[in-house]
């Protein structure tokens, strides 16, 4: 049997959202091209504690340049108890649901908040999920990507 790329997706998915328990670290880096030709990197360190039934965790660490402190948003779940706390405030919150805790730390953290949480809790995250990407161009569509292998006399495509 051969599968498409939207069966490898919803399978991916369907595991994410049965397993018992989760854990992650990684790196959101955005490079951002100014007007002036030149780039900067956001660099954002994350990191995902998950435990099913309800017991959830998501962190992630954020700074305005290099010079500056690590800022750190805290997004929990222990049982029906839903905490928030982001050190650019210095407040802890108590937002009505995880979705909520989750929404607020998405645009913030590059969507490192919602992309795995959303696969992990289907039921309790809502928006946008990966699957949902596999279907929405047919792969006759995609602009080739500039991150493919190329040889050194391979032209650059545009």
């Amino acid at each position: 049997m051969t599968l498409t790329p939207a069966d490898l997706m919803e399978e991916m998915a369907a595991r994410y959202a049965s397993c018992a328990c989760y854990r992650d670290s990684g790196t959101v880096v955005t490079e951002h091209l100014r007007a002036n030709g030149n780039t900067t990197k956001s660099v954002l360190p994350f990191q995902t504690a998950f435990v099913r039934p309800h017991r959830f965790r998501f962190e992630f660490h954020d700074r305005f340049n290099d010079a500056d402190p690590w800022q750190r948003y805290v997004v929990w779940r222990d049982g029906t108890t839903v905490r928030t706390r982001w050190d650019v405030t210095g407040r802890e919150e108590s937002p009505e649901s995880l979705d909520l805790a989750l929404a607020g730390a998405t645009g913030v953290s590059a969507a490192a908040a919602h992309t795995i949480p959303a696969l992990l809790l289907p039921n309790d995250v809502s928006g946008f999920r990966l699957p949902q990407h596999s279907r929405s161009v047919p792969p006759t569509d995609w602009p080739s990507c500039a991150a493919r292998r190329r040889g050194a006399n391979d032209p650059v495509d545009p």
